[in-house]
């Protein structure tokens, strides 16, 4: 993972816990993150967690929702690695959807397009308590 695609996963992340609605559920897959200080110490880290079932090539970000959502993120010159794309056409094969995403919005649009379950009323709630804070000023809204 590069230091653009981990920004990119960063605010999916943030947008994901804020907006999608239960039952849906999502988690990242941490592949891409090298652990440990030395070479020996992150080869060590990667046997373990081969031992342990880890697969590479699965999406980024899988979401939950009566069926599997994958989203891989990549840079807008990054592309699908070849563990990448065979676990990716399995991912199909199963029924599932997956895809390559390059920034924030188009996650969100893959979002809608799967008909995802997000949270609607909180963008209207945010909208309706900055629009009182404007009409209100002297009020503090939400507090004691």
């Amino acid at each position: 993972m590069t230091y653009r695609e981990y920004l990119i996963q960063c605010q999916i992340a943030g947008w994901l816990d804020k907006w999608l609605a239960p039952p849906a559920t999502w988690t990242a897959i941490g592949h891409g993150i090298a652990y440990g200080s030395t070479p020996e110490e992150r080869r060590k880290r990667g046997v373990r967690a081969k031992r342990l079932g880890v697969k590479p090539g699965w999406p980024d970000i899988v979401i939950y929702h009566f069926g599997l959502y994958g989203l891989e993120v990549k840079t807008s010159t990054g592309s699908p690695s070849e563990a990448q794309r065979m676990v990716h056409a399995d991912i199909r094969a199963a029924g599932g959807e997956v895809e390559i995403v390059r920034s924030l919005e188009q996650a969100k649009d893959f979002v809608r397009l799967w008909r995802l379950p997000v949270r609607q009323h909180a963008r209207s709630t945010e909208l309706l308590m900055d629009a009182i804070a404007r009409v209100l000023p002297e009020y503090e809204i939400g507090g004691a």
